[in-house]
């Protein structure tokens, strides 16, 4: 396990929300999606992070209600490729 992500759980900030940020920059840096814009899957995620199901899905689904990514169910999640056109032009400016 020691390729986790760094995750502070004794933090005041929320693990759920630690992930969402850096789900988040990944996303915009393009270096967690493949090329078809999918995301590890939520199991692979939470694996990563150290952290179980219910809370990785609780960071996948404020991503979603953000409008950062799309989730199909039984396909998986994937980036919303229009969110990621006006982010990156925001963060541009």
């Amino acid at each position: 396990m020691s390729n986790l992500r760094a995750i502070a759980k004794d933090s005041p900030i929320p693990v759920f929300y630690q992930i969402y940020v850096d789900i988040k920059k990944r996303i915009l840096a393009h270096t967690i999606q493949d090329e078809e814009q999918k995301l590890p899957s939520e199991r692979d995620l939470a694996e990563e992070y150290g952290v179980s199901r219910v809370t990785m899905r609780q960071s996948l689904a404020e991503l979603e209600k953000d409008g950062i990514i799309i989730r199909e169910r039984g396909r998986g999640s994937f980036v919303n490729e229009t969110c990621l056109l006006y982010t990156s032009d925001a963060a541009d400016d």
